[in-house]
């Protein structure tokens, strides 16, 4: 499909959504973070420990130790890390769908967005919570290469990047609202989603 840079015509606002404002809603979803944070550490630590109990079979020197402060740098750059490549999964599947992303820095966070572009609905939603599940994945494939003292290690960054994603999550609550006919807009901390001039927002 090609991708739309401009609004048609038979299209309206519907509604516009910010993280940031309220500020409750903020407070609100920084606890909420602890859910997902919590449920990656679960199901990733599982496959870790599942994965050490057959022996590891493809880890590079399973019986090597690493120093504990090397294993500490290593966490820290993990973490850090994570947070770029997140920007970088939405700019390759908002690059996927037609759009150029442009990535920048606003309000202590990172962020992507695509100028003059309008996704549909469905793309939004994978573009959303694409970078949860690639970089998932991405550490899941790691650790089973790496040795066990880094897979441990890397269970603690999966769940501190999905705990970060807490705001894409709440996202992908808000989009799944609405008809797949819908539009969305990005707007690096906010965005618009715009509707069908026949279909009202009371309807959502």
């Amino acid at each position: 499909m090609q991708p739309i840079t401009t609004l048609p015509p038979d299209y309206k606002l519907a509604q516009r959504w910010t993280i940031l404002e309220p500020r409750s809603r903020l407070v609100r979803l920084n606890l909420l973070a602890l859910a997902p944070m919590a449920l990656v550490w679960w199901g990733v630590g599982a496959f870790f420990q599942a994965y050490q109990r057959i022996g590891a079979p493809l880890a590079i020197r399973p019986g090597f130790a690493t120093p504990s402060a090397v294993l500490l740098v290593g966490m820290l750059l993990a973490v850090i890390l994570t947070f770029p490549a997140h920007e970088l999964v939405h700019g390759a599947f908002m690059r996927l769908y037609g759009h150029k992303p442009r990535y920048g820095f606003r309000k202590m966070a990172l962020y992507t967005t695509a100028d003059n572009a309008y996704f549909r609905r469905n793309e939004y939603i994978v573009i959303t919570v694409a970078p949860v599940v690639v970089i998932t994945l991405a550490i899941c494939v790691l650790i089973l290469f790496l040795p066990p003292d880094w897979g441990a290690w890397l269970v603690i960054a999966a769940g501190i990047h999905a705990g970060g994603a807490i705001g894409d999550l709440w996202t992908l609550s808000v989009v799944l609202r609405y008809p797949e006919s819908a539009l969305v807009r990005d707007e690096a901390d906010a965005f618009s989603v715009f509707l069908p001039n026949d279909q009202s927002i009371s309807s959502v």
